[in-house]
């Protein structure tokens, strides 16, 4: 579950069913694991989020982490589908895995592809989605 003032916003089994018909985007560790799952099957149209522990980096490197957890959204805001969305967030963490590969950077470039191997998409069906406001 998700808590906002030490209270569940969000909770599988309990009110999930608030957020048919949306779409669902959480960076928080294990979300895609039953939350994600119980989402799409009370009709929630897409969700993203982490099956597994997400990793963030440390210090100076914290603003990557930031970044690849937030691309996904950014894109998907941006006029990409989904799918596509999901995909280039997957490309933007190998591009900073690499990056971290080249500043001698192992410990957190395995972080990363940890975080990266952990992403999930889950649909409500083969259709892709689109951002519409309108």
């Amino acid at each position: 579950s998700l808590h906002i003032n030490e209270r569940p916003y969000v909770e599988s089994r309990v009110n999930t069913h608030h957020f048919a018909n949306s779409f669902f985007y959480s960076m928080a560790c294990y979300t895609g694991y039953d939350l994600g799952v119980d989402l799409i099957d009370k009709d929630c149209i897409a969700f993203i989020g982490y099956i597994d522990r997400a990793w963030v980096l440390p210090d100076s490197f914290h603003t990557i982490s930031i970044d690849c957890d937030n691309y996904g959204i950014k894109e998907f805001i941006k006029g990409k589908s989904l799918n596509e969305a999901y995909r280039g967030m997957r490309e933007n963490f190998n591009q900073k895995i690499d990056e971290l590969e080249e500043m001698e950077e192992p410990i957190h470039a395995s972080a990363l592809r940890r975080t990266r191997d952990a992403l999930t998409i889950q649909l409500k069906d083969s259709k892709d989605v689109y951002f519409n406001i309108f």
